[in-house]
């Protein structure tokens, strides 16, 4: 499976004040759009709804957030569930 590199670009926008982390992410996961989905569901904050009733959180936000795939994956294990890898220590 693919490993993911999630890294802020604006930390001054403020959707990042519903994010309980503000740095790079090392995410296993299928593609893109599911390394996104499980930064925002890991990392998320108590967050008031938009007037569209959408939950704010950075990491879906491309304008926000950068997400590379990596060409070679270090000592990340690629086999496995979809999961946050870096930070190690962050629990739900």
């Amino acid at each position: 499976m693919p490993i993911w590199k999630l890294s802020p670009i604006d930390l001054q926008a403020e959707d990042w004040k519903y994010s309980t982390y503000k740095g790079d992410i090392i995410i296993r996961a299928q593609n893109e759009y599911e390394a996104r989905d499980i930064a925002k569901g890991h990392f998320r904050r108590a967050a008031r709804l938009t007037t569209l009733n959408t939950l704010l959180s950075p990491w879906p936000n491309p304008a926000l957030v950068q997400c590379i795939q990596f060409e070679t994956v270090g000592s990340w294990q690629v086999d496995g569930l979809p999961a946050v890898l870096d930070p190690a220590d962050s629990a739900v």
